[in-house]
């Protein structure tokens, strides 16, 4: 029990560590660049059918909520609907690569989640699509942005319903981030990604630590419950 506790600890204080240094890059680049409205920042912005369609066994993939709220897109319980019914829906509300997922309603709104697979899928009405125009905003950088603490409270102050708060796309379009030029999009992700890998490897060794104690505790326990200690 005690070492459960230590390893949800090491993986909280990860995530704070994680939202603090995002917080920073949102002030010092908000600073320096001003901020824009995501609206102006993409070349649309969209959710999925409002009318879920049939599924059934074979045909193009059909994700939820639950396939982008870790913050990285996963196929894994996706349901499956018809060509014809994908052929059907708009460009604008068919992911490609490059896109940004975002969670629109419950407990884990305002995730976003890169889209980084050539397949064919769409999605129900409680996820947003965010796609950047290239010009003005990279994908990896508008996800680390919507990842911050300050985006991530503005769009949980804009929610609606109490039961199942659920964030509008017109609240969502009005979301602001800092808008530096793309080149310095690029640094800062390189930067970021940087962060990242130390804060994983970080998070790692601990979690390697708290496991090499959880083992040792059942054979120390035993040798105290024997007098051997």
């Amino acid at each position: 029990e005690e070492a459960r506790g230590l390893r949800q600890k090491a993986d909280d204080e990860s995530k704070a560590l994680h939202a603090r240094l995002l917080d920073q890059a949102y002030q010092q680049n908000a600073s320096l660049y001003g901020t824009r409205e995501l609206d102006c920042l993409c070349e649309s912005i969209t959710d999925g059918d409002h009318q879920s369609p049939p599924f059934q066994d074979e045909g193009v993939k059909f994700i939820f909520v639950g396939n982008v709220s870790s913050g990285y897109l996963h196929f894994n319980g996706s349901k499956r609907v018809a060509a014809e019914y994908f052929a059907s829906i708009r460009p604008s509300r068919k992911p490609r690569r490059g896109d940004v997922l975002y969670s629109a309603v419950g407990a884990t709104l305002g995730i976003p989640a890169v889209v980084d697979s050539d397949d064919q899928f769409c999605f129900q009405r409680h996820v947003a699509l965010l796609r950047p125009d290239p010009r003005n905003l990279l994908a990896k950088y508008l996800w680390y942005m919507l990842r911050s603490g300050i985006v991530t409270a503005a769009a949980w102050a804009r929610t609606t319903g109490s039961a199942q708060p659920t964030i509008p796309l017109r609240s969502i379009r009005v979301l602001e981030i800092p808008a530096p030029p793309v080149q310095e999009q690029a640094t800062i992700v390189a930067e970021l990604d940087n962060l990242q890998a130390r804060l994983n490897e970080m998070n790692q060794r601990q979690q390697q630590t708290i496991a090499e104690l959880d083992a040792l505790l059942p054979s120390i326990l035993d040798r105290a419950f024997k007098g051997e200690l």
